[in-house]
């Protein structure tokens, strides 16, 4: 890949979508830039990602959003002893001179700040409870300014008992506990915003808003930002019985398709009244997720 096909693959969610270029020439400060693709998903070489830090860290007037479904990369990368100082270090060197010889009146004094960069927010993508034990452990071993996660519910998720398989433990990903036994004994990194989306498109799964709205209580209960960007395309209301809680298999005893006309369910006229409401950010920082 081309750098320049590289450096362009943005999305900057505030402001015009044409044009979009590298965050290297945008005027305009943005929240809650996102790449248009997964860096960590084996489709990128290493310095490629390097190249993609280095650019977020001459760029600290803007705000990225790195989103991952393969958040053991995304560790291992960013906790690798020579990434930082060396490989980012040396890709911003580069950048940094390609911009001289570029752009007029560019600064050679840029550098990389303090890691983990603070206009970085890190974030996976869950849709259960398995890939939730499974992903977000990762997330919470990986340096970051701020830790999202994007739930795409094909099921329900309790973000309060996370059960990765190793280390054997139980993980309080909300409020940053972790242990073998309740009241738990360590403490860990926790999330620190979570947003709630269901699947769109002619393949999407059918997810229950009774899955949202537990999720939303959860955050609610320990003060974590939630924020429902849209029900999906085959939402559904479902009444149920819990045998032995959210982890257990659940069984329907009634099922309703809900009446929903926007394509993704992202009209919020047309939610529950209770999840209209639910539109947070993490303090200071309203962004488009």
């Amino acid at each position: 890949m081309k750098y320049l096909d590289h450096d362009e693959q943005w999305y900057p969610y505030h402001g015009p979508r044409a044009g979009t270029g590298t965050p290297l020439g945008w005027t305009k400060t943005r929240r809650g830039a996102r790449l248009s693709v997964d860096p960590f998903d084996g489709g990128w070489a290493d310095d490629l990602i390097d190249r993609a830090f280095a650019i977020m860290a001459l760029c600290p007037q803007h705000t990225f959003q790195v989103l991952t479904a393969h958040p053991e990369r995304m560790r291992e990368y960013l906790t690798a002893p020579f990434r930082v100082g060396d490989e980012i270090a040396e890709a911003v060197r580069r950048i940094n001179a390609e911009r001289m010889s570029e752009v007029e009146h560019w600064a050679a004094d840029h550098d990389v700040p303090a890691w983990p960069l603070p206009n970085v927010w890190l974030g996976v993508k869950v849709g259960n409870q398995a890939e939730a034990d499974e992903r977000i452990p990762h997330l919470l071993d990986t340096p970051a300014a701020l830790r999202f996660v994007v739930y795409e519910p094909t099921g329900a998720v309790d973000f309060l008992y996370l059960q990765p398989v190793d280390p054997p433990t139980e993980i309080d990903a909300i409020n940053g506990t972790h242990g073998v036994l309740r009241p738990h004994g360590g403490t860990c990194a926790k999330l620190d915003w979570i947003i709630i989306q269901g699947q769109t498109g002619r393949k999407a799964k059918p997810c229950d808003v009774d899955w949202f709205r537990s999720v939303v209580e959860q955050c609610k209960a320990a003060e974590v930002p939630c924020f429902v960007r849209g029900l999906g395309s085959h939402p559904f209301c479902g009444k149920y019985e819990h045998a032995l809680g959210l982890r257990e298999a659940t069984a329907y005893t009634a099922r309703c398709s809900m009446d929903v006309h926007h394509p993704k369910g992202a009209d919020p006229s047309e939610w529950p009244e209770d999840l209209r409401r639910v539109r947070q950010f993490p303090k200071g920082m309203e962004v488009q997720p």
